[in-house]
């Protein structure tokens, strides 16, 4: 193929490289785009549930909250119950970092009144401090208490290296992702199948910064995307560029 002094000279095998690495890269721009439709969706469930009027444990509302596994048209939607925080029995879930500083976040088993059901509360982020030996001290108020917050499913895909720290002994437990099937045996009653993301307004000393999605925001996954698109046009331009003589007079 010639254009003006310029032949086009494609190989083979440096041709189906660079195919299959241009095939590569678009794909991975369009799996980025496809995970920012879907948080983009989940944002939009969060809003419009979150103004939903908050369920009670009571009645049908209650029928639904115990089903497993938990139905999806509950998450992020609010609750108000009310039971005694199990404050002997909690469980701090490692690895949660807020602007670079290493943390756990506290969950906390709700007693639920009037059930044999219990409900693990998130109280929010509370930072390592000076080493593991220490753990940092989260006491839940005593007493019963009425508490409101957002419904979330726990992720059953968490990724864990190693062991996952329900094994050990001793209160509280650090643990490696919320595995609510066995938080129950440990605690000797069946909890519901969500976590409750306590009310931002609940007070304490716990930071509470709920966000309706694990990872990336969508504007991150398309700047991915893009980034993605920009090799593939690159690694294109390079193969032409590579494969074009100047034509000899």
């Amino acid at each position: 193929m010639r254009c003006g002094r310029i032949v086009f000279r494609p190989s083979f095998v440096p041709g189906l490289l660079a195919a299959l690495g241009i095939g590569v890269l678009v794909l991975l721009g369009i799996w980025q785009l496809r995970r920012a439709d879907e948080k983009v969706l989940i944002q939009a469930a969060y809003s419009a549930r979150e103004a939903q009027s908050p369920l009670l444990f009571a009645g049908p509302d209650a029928r639904r909250l115990i089903t497993t596994p938990a139905l999806p048209e509950l998450r992020y939607r609010r609750l108000q119950v009310s039971g005694s925080y199990q404050r002997q029995r909690q469980f701090l879930l490692d690895n949660r970092t807020r602007d670079g500083v290493p943390g756990f976040h506290v969950l906390t088993p709700l007693r639920i009144a009037g059930s044999d059901r219990g409900l693990m509360v998130d109280r929010g982020w509370v930072a390592l401090g000076r080493s593991r030996e220490n753990l940092p001290a989260s006491p839940a108020p005593g007493g019963r208490v009425t508490v409101r917050g957002l419904l979330e499913i726990p992720r059953a895909d968490a990724l864990v290296l190693g062991e996952t720290g329900y094994q050990k002994g001793g209160w509280p437990k650090v643990v490696q992702r919320i595995e609510l099937q066995r938080m129950s045996a440990l605690l000797g009653y069946r909890l519901l199948p969500f976590v409750l993301w306590l009310d931002p307004k609940a007070g304490a000393s716990l930071i509470r910064e709920w966000q309706p999605y694990y990872g990336l925001s969508p504007a991150r996954h398309r700047a991915y995307a893009f980034q993605w698109f920009a090799l593939a046009l690159t690694l294109f331009c390079l193969y032409v560029w590579a494969s074009s003589r100047r034509a000899e007079d």
